[in-house]
């Protein structure tokens, strides 16, 4: 430390509680003389730690919340401010770290505070914590009236004719074969383009060819293979909160849970089939082996035949059970896999630091209490 001032000495002199003057603790140029915008409580701006640690910065006090959006606001745009790099190249070497091959990026650079040629380095993982929440709305606000139509299972949506499509005419409900004729000669008209066939009003045609009343959406009848019964009808599951994932003979079999089946305290046990109704579904027996349960950022390592892929698992597809998963580090990108033809999936761990690790066996556990139900036992 260095020798106290003469003057701060004597006027001390005997007096073994005085204290040290805050500009002789630090001995070294605040941020090597680059002076920066420093924005903290306009409290701060005495301190020892300020006058010590922060000497000859731009001091920029803040009172209230507001202010300091504003302080910051300002300096941004005015563009009064400096950020010094820790060392010189940081900005090279953090872009060559973040790279997807950070090991070649490095050693190309030549970077000079690696002992290693080239260094044995990793792709940088984003840590994500998974959704545990089993929360969500149990049904779709829709709720369609069902009825049976040759034995099928259907329900009528009312759709807006700019959503139309050419096959829906053969399913419009109750509705005269003059309005059909109509509708399908103004989507031929365009292509089959509905939003620009519809952008214009659409009147019902009248038998002498005057223009009837404006039409804006019709009654269209569709398969309603599964749902929920609310109020006489029916709505689709909302909320997934979670797969469980089965396998047999090298298959993969994925089981939906829906926030419907906690609050309803019953632990679904039908494997989605691609394109069947959930009638038909595979019911998971004995003969199917639990491995894990996904829920929304758990990491997966999943084999195909062609390649592999590591990411981070976002939801399942109810219509054909492909998972979707999306790249560690951009979550904006998806890409859903067949569990059928999948050779492998694995359940990772991944730490705070994006270490990753495989998971520990899992057993299967129920929904509403948290009860353990075994694959096989859990009931319809």
């Amino acid at each position: 430390m260095p020798p106290l001032l003469p003057s701060y000495v004597d006027h001390n002199r005997g007096d073994a509680r005085g204290a040290h003057p805050p500009t002789v603790v630090q001995p070294h140029e605040a941020f090597c003389g680059q002076r920066p915008a420093i924005v903290t409580r306009a409290e701060f701006s005495t301190t020892g730690f300020t006058q010590a640690h922060l000497a000859g910065a731009r001091f920029h006090g803040y009172r209230v919340m507001s202010s300091l959006v504003a302080q910051v606001t300002e300096l941004v745009r005015g563009r009064k401010f400096t950020f010094p790099p820790p060392w010189e190249g940081f900005r090279s070497e953090l872009l060559a770290r973040l790279s997807d091959d950070p090991a070649a990026e490095v050693a190309k650079h030549g970077f000079g505070s690696y002992a290693v040629d080239p260094p044995p380095l990793k792709p940088v993982l984003v840590s994500r914590m998974p959704c545990r929440g089993v929360g969500g709305a149990l049904h779709a606000e829709t709720v369609r009236s069902v009825r049976l139509v040759e034995g099928r299972r259907v329900s009528v949506v009312r759709r807006a004719l700019t959503s139309l499509k050419p096959g829906d005419l053969e399913n419009l409900c109750a509705t005269s074969g003059v309005l059909k004729t109509a509708l399908a000669e103004r989507l031929a008209l365009f292509g089959g383009n509905a939003q620009k066939a519809f952008a214009e009003p659409f009147f019902w045609p009248e038998g002498s060819g005057r223009e009837g009343r404006v039409i804006k959406a019709v009654r269209v009848m569709q398969a309603q293979p599964s749902g929920i019964e609310v109020r006489g009808g029916v709505a689709e599951n909302e909320s997934m909160v979670r797969a469980d994932v089965f396998v047999r003979d090298g298959k993969f079999w994925v089981v939906p849970v829906y926030a419907s089946h906690v609050a309803a305290g019953v632990l679904p046990n039908k494997a989605i089939v691609a394109f069947k109704p959930e009638s038909e579904w595979q019911e998971m027996t004995e003969e199917f082996r639990f491995l894990f349960t996904l829920r929304r950022y758990d990491l997966v390592h999943i084999v195909n035949k062609k390649d592999e892929c590591v990411g981070y698992y976002r939801g399942t597809d109810r219509s054909t059970s492909k998972l979707t998963v999306s790249a560690p580090n951009d979550n904006k990108t998806d890409r859903g896999f067949g569990p059928r033809l999948a050779l492998g999936i694995e359940k990772l761990g991944v730490t705070v630091l994006g270490d990753i690790y495989p998971t520990r066996p899992e057993k299967r556990h129920g929904v509403a209490n948290d009860s353990d139900y075994q694959p096989g036992t859990a009931p319809d």
